[in-house]
Order: C-alpha cells, then structure tokens, then sequence
C-alpha cells in the first residue's frame, strides 16, 4: 500500500522534504511507517524514539503509534509546538 507523507516543523528538517510517499506493507501502523522512516534516517529515529516528539495526524486526527493505515492514506507529521 502507498501512503502520503506530509512534513512539517522538525519533521520536515529531518527528513529533507515537505512531501513523501512511502510503500507499506498491508496492515501496517503507524509504528510501522515511523520504524521505516527512522531505518532510512537515522536522525529521524532519535527524533521519533520519543513518542511525544513527533505528531502524526490522518484528517485532522491524531493517531497513536498502534493505528493501522490504509492504501492512499494521506499521513501529516510534525514536532509539537513551543509552549512559552
């Protein structure tokens, strides 16, 4: 399956790019698209060892790391904003 990745904030430095796709296997999680993320940039997966370090959100929901994903899925991912 083909997910859209889309990068803001930290997320987006890390990983160079504001837009990504990503092929997944059927029944993958969210954890499953963050550990791929993390093997092919190893600084994303510092950022992501923490997991309140990094918002993933489908439709303006949050998703916790054990959601499935879906064929088409667009995924948006980004740090949490600064609080003063």
């Amino acid at each position: 399956m083909n997910v859209e990745l889309r990068c803001y904030g930290a997320v987006r430095a890390t990983l160079g790019a504001q837009s990504l796709e990503r092929s997944l296997p059927e029944g993958a999680t969210v954890a499953t698209l963050l550990d791929r993320l993390g093997e092919a940039n190893p600084e994303f997966a510092r950022l992501a060892r923490d997991e309140d370090a990094v918002i993933v959100m489908r439709d303006r929901t949050h998703l916790d790391r054990t959601t499935p994903l879906a064929d088409g899925d667009v995924v948006s991912l980004s740090t949490p904003p600064v609080r003063d």
